[in-house]
């Protein structure tokens, strides 16, 4: 309901940046942003998260309601991070949760696509302009999503999806990462965060098969099998 929506925008900023905790993990640039945080945790650190931030933000438009200084706050860094390119050049520091372009650029398409928000414009087309030198016609799920992103930007690249799919690249493409170290605010386990082992990438073939019935209906394919 829209009054269980309007608890949860405020349940956030309880726990959203320099409201009684700084956030420590993030570049130096963003740490005046009151942008919201990944954790409710009481003694969790702040942490911020482009892809995270875009799901909440999301959800409050889809709610209907007007974003507080806090959801501007957090959309500024969400714009920040892919005009300045942080996106492509380190985004794990992006995006602790998620940690790959592709994934962090498809949670920004979302959002745009279906709102209006300052410098929106801006940012597609940055992202338009990065995505497309990335891209490739082979069939891979990083390519799927860039695709699928492409697509909500106004932009069909079709990816040609074999008649016959292997399962080892649906089976081992992980879009969600784990990081056992991100959420301490301790300078040498920030850094040693960064190390896939102390990661633990989350695979779901049948979320990956979503994403390739999702690229369908953007380029209207025909019917595939499916073979182990």
């Amino acid at each position: 309901s829209k009054d269980e929506n309007r608890w949860f925008q405020q349940k956030l900023v309880l726990h959203s940046n320099n409201y009684s905790k700084k956030i420590k993990n993030t570049f130096v640039h963003y740490k005046h942003l009151k942008a919201y945080s990944t954790w409710f945790g009481k003694n969790m650190a702040i942490e911020f998260d482009t892809c995270v931030l875009s799901n909440i933000l999301l959800a409050q438009l889809n709610a209907r309601l007007q974003l507080d200084s806090h959801g501007l706050d957090s959309w500024e860094y969400i714009k920040q991070t892919i005009l300045s390119g942080e996106y492509i050049t380190c985004p794990f520091s992006v995006s602790h949760n998620y940690a790959k372009t592709e994934i962090i650029a498809y949670h920004v398409a979302r959002l745009i696509y279906k709102y209006e928000l300052p410098d929106g414009d801006i940012v597609k087309q940055k992202l338009k302009e990065d995505l497309i030198k990335t891209i490739t016609t082979d069939f891979t799920i990083s390519n799927l999503i860039l695709s699928i992103t492409l697509a909500k930007l106004g932009v069909k690249y079709e990816i040609k999806i074999p008649n016959e799919l292997n399962y080892i690249e649906i089976n081992n493409y992980s879009f969600f990462l784990a990081g056992l170290l991100s959420s301490y605010e301790n300078p040498i386990l920030q850094k040693a965060a960064k190390w896939p082992i102390s990661q633990i990438e989350w695979t779901c073939p049948a979320h990956n098969l979503a994403l390739i019935v999702e690229n369908m209906i953007y380029s209207k394919k025909n019917e595939i099998t499916f073979v182990r």
